[in-house]
C-alpha cells in the first residue's frame, strides 16, 4: 500500500516521497503527458474524460471543450448544428 499526501506520493522503492504530476492534488505514482495518474484533481482541474482518461486532470477552461454527462463535447459542432437548424 501506497502513503499518499497531497501533491506527493511515497516511492516505496527509494522510500522517499516524488511530486505528483503537475495537475494532480494526489496521485496512484507518478505521472507523465499521457497519463496523470491523479486520484483526484487540483483546484481548478477537472477530469475531461472519464472513460478514455479517468486519472487525467485538465484545467477547466480547456478551449472550446465542455463537459456532459462523461463526455467531451466540441463546441464548435453545437454552433455549428444550431446554425444549420436555424
Amino acid at each position: 500500500m501506497q502513503r499518499k499526501t497531497e501533491y506527493y506520493y511515497l516511492d516505496t522503492t527509494y522510500n522517499i516521497f516524488k511530486q505528483c504530476y503537475v495537475s494532480c492534488n494526489s496521485c496512484n505514482g507518478e505521472g507523465n503527458n499521457e497519463n496523470h495518474n491523479c486520484i483526484n484533481c487540483k483546484q481548478n482541474y477537472m477530469i475531461l474524460n472519464e472513460i478514455d482518461k479517468p486519472n487525467n486532470c485538465y484545467f477547466e477552461c480547456t478551449y472550446l471543450y465542455y463537459f456532459d454527462s462523461g463526455f467531451i463535447n466540441v463546441l464548435m459542432e453545437i454552433v455549428a448544428h444550431q446554425i444549420i437548424i436555424n
